[in-house]
């Protein structure tokens, strides 16, 4: 039950989202085709007030030119004939008069001014006043057309959104209807077949059972996969540990072939230096005799003392031989042992 309200809650979350999202969408597109008239209209605006400052400057200068040369004369006070409390009003009065005067000059130079400029221009001004006149109908035409296309956009976006809502007003009346129907439906069934309405313990029981039922399943079938992935990993690590022992073998077994090997090749090198040394001395020995033969001579000291250095040569020399094969039988015997012993 929690679970089919989560999921309620979920749907209805993602709907009024879409629905915000798509309020906020027209919400834009409105603002920026206001703002693209907005613009429009401030252009002209200030086209128009570009025009009217640029006569008021024109004005302006002729009128600063005209007061450069005035030709005002402000009255003097007649000090004699006032008091002191007299002059003061008489003072505040000339000075009233002289503004007057001075507004009555200036107001008589715009209607010169005016009135020149009209009598100059006037095919100028009636011709840019056809043209204002004729820019500014335009101008009126093309706002009234685009507001009226804006209220088109405006009411037709907002027939579409009322008509996404009533669709979806009417699919959730048309859901509950449904589920109301087929609940009197249930109802009519148990009363006319006489089946009894379970009641909330039992649907709980019920609920708890199957639950219970697919927690076990679920437990089993992980106890299955962990004793298949245990076995799979021992017959891997059984599999390496003989492909291992097999490597080591061969190696060894090369090893002992290389050795075995290269003790024969020393083997008959040696018996071969050997034989060519006893095949030397013979032949020494025999060309020694025949000399003797032949000449007959007389063995001396001397000839004896080199034979017994000869002879002490010799024999260090095979001792040497001797003690230098036992040390080869050693290490052989150490390196290539029967328990897998390297002593290098």
């Amino acid at each position: 039950m929690e679970e089919k309200m989560k999921q309620k809650e979920l749907k209805r979350k993602e709907k009024e989202e879409k629905k915000r999202k798509k309020k906020e969408e027209r919400k834009k597109k409105r603002s920026r085709i206001a703002s693209f008239f907005k613009a429009m209209f401030c252009f002209t605006l200030d086209v128009v007030e570009e025009e009217e400052e640029n006569e008021n400057m024109m004005v302006v200068e002729e009128e600063n030119k005209e007061e450069k040369n005035p030709e005002e004369k402000s009255p003097s006070i007649p000090a004699d004939q006032a008091t002191d409390d007299d002059q003061e009003e008489i003072m505040k009065e000339e000075e009233e008069k002289v503004e007057e005067e001075e507004v009555k000059m200036v107001e008589k130079k715009k209607r010169k001014t005016r009135r020149g400029r009209r009598g100059r221009n006037r095919k100028k001004e009636e011709e840019e006043e056809k043209t204002t006149i004729t820019e500014k109908k335009e101008e009126e035409t093309d706002k009234t057309e685009m507001m009226e296309k804006m209220a088109e956009v405006n009411t037709k976006e907002e027939e579409e959104d009322n008509s996404i809502e009533e669709e979806e007003e009417m699919s959730k009346k048309e859901k509950r209807r449904i589920q109301e129907e087929k609940l009197k439906n249930k109802r009519w069934r148990r009363e006319r077949y006489g089946k009894r309405e379970k009641t909330k313990k039992e649907k709980r029981t019920e609920k708890e059972k199957t639950k219970k039922e697919k927690r076990t399943e679920k437990e089993k079938t992980k106890k299955e996969k962990r004793t298949e992935k245990e076995k799979s990993k021992k017959e891997k690590r059984t599999e390496k540990e003989k492909t291992k022992k097999e490597k080591r073998t061969e190696k060894e077994k090369t090893k002992k072939e290389k050795r075995t090997e290269k003790e024969k090749s020393k083997k008959e090198k040696r018996t071969e230096k050997e034989k060519t040394k006893k095949e030397k001395r013979t032949g020494k020995e025999k060309s020694k005799k025949k000399r003797q033969r032949g000449k007959k001579s007389k063995i001396t000291k001397w000839d004896m003392i080199n034979e017994e250095e000869n002879v002490k040569k010799d024999v260090e020399k095979l001792k040497k031989e001797e003690e230098e094969d036992v040390v080869e039988a050693a290490l052989r015997f150490q390196c290539g042992g029967g328990d897998g012993v390297y002593v290098i």
